[in-house]
């Protein structure tokens, strides 16, 4: 991952946690302290109803609907004491719409509790039902909210600070290092939301639930992080690879890596012929894997000192640069070593423009 990619997820996992942290923090124990006001508030003196009171009485019911989305709601319209119907949304009671919107319609009273203007539960006969609107599920969209975000930040967090510490080395083939933990905070966020909207009514039966989704999602990251580690190739195995001389002059996604005169940046290309290999500047290729020669801009030639050792595959300790699946060349220019990071498929055709050189001139 390039360094600007890193810090552009750092920033976004320290706004996430910080965002989370927030809503956890902040507005969550608001709603849970309104949940406890609920709890402790009185009922109303008989005839006499006030916003910091439970009033309980009669209503009307005027008409009932179901409204589709993902997920659907039922709602019951109340009328109390003539005024203007108003709609409320019912909490779900285990299937369908729950108790009390299963058994009333148009036409039937039933009991509802008002706290702070607003119905919170809806009473028929010896059914009891909440509404929408019930402080005990109040906890719902803040903790899900905040999980979610937290989640995610963590993910991202760990993922940079993976990607902080491999800055400056090549790509690898499959940085699973980065990926499973970014993907697995953003599944445990938005799997922790659903579950804390849709299948709890407890801040307790939140935690519950979020908990063991989560030992599924870490088991779930750990397996496949299991897997990939093993599937993963050995640190620096030894490729063997036979020489083969092109024909002519051949343009390859490769670069020189190493302490060099020749080791030039922006040459992301080099040129293998019979007798010859240098690098050039990149350019765009005219169609899939052709390139036009020769590329525009001037050529470093490898000097004939440079001898190729052996073939391999990176390692986290190499300097960055090169294609996105090279093979590494290990290369010695007297006392100085040296790297060309060459797309795998040329690694034959480079390693027999290399061997066709005239040797170097003995040192006098």
């Amino acid at each position: 991952m390039s360094p600007r990619r890193t810090v552009l997820l750092a920033g976004l996992a320290g706004l996430l946690l910080l965002a989370g942290g927030g809503v956890l923090g902040l507005v969550l124990p608001g709603a849970l302290q309104e949940s406890r006001d609920y709890e402790a508030a009185p009922r109303c003196a008989a005839g006499r109803a006030a916003p910091e009171c439970r009033w309980e009485g009669p209503v009307a019911v005027t008409d009932r609907e179901y409204r589709s989305g993902k997920p659907g709601s039922h709602h019951l319209q109340l009328s109390r004491g003539g005024r203007a119907p108003q709609w409320v949304k019912m909490n779900e009671g285990g299937f369908g719409g729950g108790d009390v919107y299963d058994a009333v319609g148009p036409g039937d009273t039933v009991t509802a509790v008002y706290w702070r203007g607003l119905v919170r539960e809806v009473a028929f006969r010896d059914m009891r039902q909440k509404t929408g609107d019930h402080p005990s599920t109040a906890y719902r969209l803040p903790f899900g909210g905040g999980l979610t975000l937290a989640s995610a930040g963590l993910g991202c967090a760990v993922a940079a600070r993976h990607a902080r510490r491999t800055a400056g080395r090549p790509r690898i083939r499959n940085d699973w290092r980065v990926t499973i933990p970014l993907v697995s905070g953003v599944f445990y966020g938005m799997a922790g939301f659903a579950v804390s909207l849709q299948l709890t009514d407890s801040m307790a039966s939140a935690l519950v639930a979020c908990a063991a989704a989560g030992a599924v999602v870490l088991a779930g990251a750990l397996s496949l992080a299991f897997v990939q580690r093993r599937l993963e190739r050995p640190p620096s195995p030894v490729v063997p690879v036979r020489p083969r001389v092109p024909y002519g002059e051949v343009v390859v996604p490769g670069k020189v890596l190493g302490d060099v005169p020749y080791a030039l940046p922006g040459h992301t290309h080099l040129v293998a012929a019979p007798g010859m290999l240098a690098s050039v500047p990149g350019a765009g290729p005219v169609r899939r894997g052709t390139y036009p020669k020769p590329l525009p801009g001037p050529r470093a030639y490898l000097p004939p000192t440079l001898a190729p050792l052996r073939v391999r595959f990176p390692r986290p300790d190499d300097p960055a640069g090169g294609p996105a699946k090279p093979h590494l060349i290990e290369c010695r220019d007297g006392a100085r070593e040296v790297l060309l990071a060459v797309d795998r498929q040329a690694t034959d055709q480079v390693l027999g423009a290399l061997a066709s050189r005239a040797p170097a001139p003995p040192v006098p």
